[in-house]
């Protein structure tokens, strides 16, 4: 067990291995990916970014603590994860803070009215209750506590020192002041990403020592030695327990429903997103003045909701009026007005290379996202590029001639004004 600040104790999961495996294997779930509309756009785009969005999940969202017990029906008074199914909404809406995975270990954002089997914690489910039209759903099983607490209770102080030490440099930037450290700036923000990756983190997928008296012999071991007739480097079959995964899992869970606390200030809630990532989301450029009016006016229970440079507020990071195209998750490309340039995004190939010489070549450019627009279902486009390998064993760095494909499944019609 592990005492909190209060000295409460997180999930006593590290009790019951069945209990931490139904949290491990099933809720530790990241960002959202999804393209709701692919196409070309003509009509301008807009997107907004959240602001330090998993430190601010740090301070705002809750946790549950306790004895954690099995339950076979959902209770709102009590806290923790649900297994469902037969879920159905009264409301048109067809994305939303829940996704249901599919036979082939695709994860689908767009489930519509219904949802055949899903994992949800009970935060979630009242989320979709009061705002996506959540009517009913059966429990397959649950495992919930009767106490909650604030997250900011163990990474409070963590994520307020660090975010204050961010916007300073922040500051510093803005007025071109030359005392401003791009790399200790850069630093601060990993560490304040730290807790979320820390919290989430399968222990029983990582080595260890033998034995922590034999630091000295270690460090002489490869991987093909051995410590005490035990070979280095093979997974402890001991059972070990991350005391802090009901945390990260909540992290994950309250990043999610922020966002779409923003996405629902949209004219038409998630019905005018075109395409959606973890932090950040697009949509038509003409509804940006509606939305900010609408944020503008929020008197919701959510604290950070609103345009700025606090934890967890949004800013504009896209605004133009040049085409888009949007043609599958993570693959589209958008003008960046402040860059004056686009910016390209292509799962698995790098936007730029370099020749045999090593001279650096543009890989992707917007006549490629034209191209895989005017593409047919089925056709597929080939990348080739040259990479690096490196081999630290031997000391060796190779080049490689690499392709990558991608073949179009889904249509990507023209979205004019």
């Amino acid at each position: 067990m592990i005492d909190d600040p209060e000295g409460e104790i997180v999930l006593r999961l590290q009790e019951d291995e069945k209990k931490y495996n139904f949290i491990q294997d099933t809720f530790k779930r990241g960002g959202i990916s999804h393209c709701d509309k692919p196409g070309k756009y003509t009509c301008g785009v807009a997107s907004v970014d959240v602001t330090s969005q998993y430190p601010s999940a740090c301070i705002y969202g809750r946790v549950p603590i306790g004895m954690a017990s099995w339950v076979s029906v959902y209770k709102e008074a009590y806290h923790g994860f649900h297994e469902l199914t037969n879920l159905k909404f009264n409301k048109d809406y067809a994305l939303k803070p829940a996704c249901q995975k599919e036979a082939d270990d695709i994860l689908n954002w767009k489930t519509g009215k219904s949802i055949d089997h899903i994992f949800l914690d009970s935060y979630t489910i009242k989320y979709l209750k009061e705002h996506y039209g959540l009517e009913s759903f059966d429990v397959i099983i649950g495992l919930c506590s009767a106490e909650d607490v604030p997250i900011s209770n163990y990474f409070g102080t963590f994520v307020n020192t660090l975010f204050s030490l961010k916007r300073e440099q922040d500051v510093l930037n803005d007025t071109k002041d030359v005392t401003y450290n791009p790399s200790y700036r850069t630093y601060i923000k990993l560490c304040l990403d730290t807790p979320t990756g820390r919290a989430v983190m399968d222990k029983n997928k990582f080595t260890s020592l033998v034995s922590p008296f034999m630091a000295k012999e270690y460090a002489k071991c490869t991987s093909h030695q051995t410590i005490g007739g035990k070979k280095f480097g093979v997974p402890s079959t001991i059972f070990r327990c991350n005391y802090l995964l009901t945390i990260g899992v909540m992290i994950y869970s309250y990043s999610k429903r922020s966002l779409f606390e923003y996405i629902r200030h949209l004219p038409n809630d998630s019905d005018d997103v075109i395409h959606i990532e973890t932090d950040a989301f697009y949509f038509k450029r003409c509804q940006m003045e509606q939305f900010k009016k609408n944020i503008e006016n929020y008197q919701g229970e959510f604290k950070e909701i609103g345009f700025g440079d606090e934890l967890g507020n949004i800013k504009v990071e896209i605004d133009t009026d040049k085409d888009a195209y949007f043609i599958w998750k993570k693959n589209k490309c958008v003008y960046d007005e402040d860059a004056q340039k686009y910016k390209f995004t292509l799962k698995g190939i790098p936007t730029k290379t370099i020749d045999s010489e090593g001279k650096s070549i543009q890989l992707i450019s917007e006549e490629n996202y034209e191209a895989m627009y005017k593409m047919p279902i089925g056709e597929t486009l080939t990348f080739k590029y040259n990479t690096m390998v490196k081999k630290l064993e031997t000391c060796k760095i190779s080049s490689h001639d690499m392709h990558r494909r991608f073949t179009k499944y889904h249509e990507t019609p023209l979205i004019e004004k």
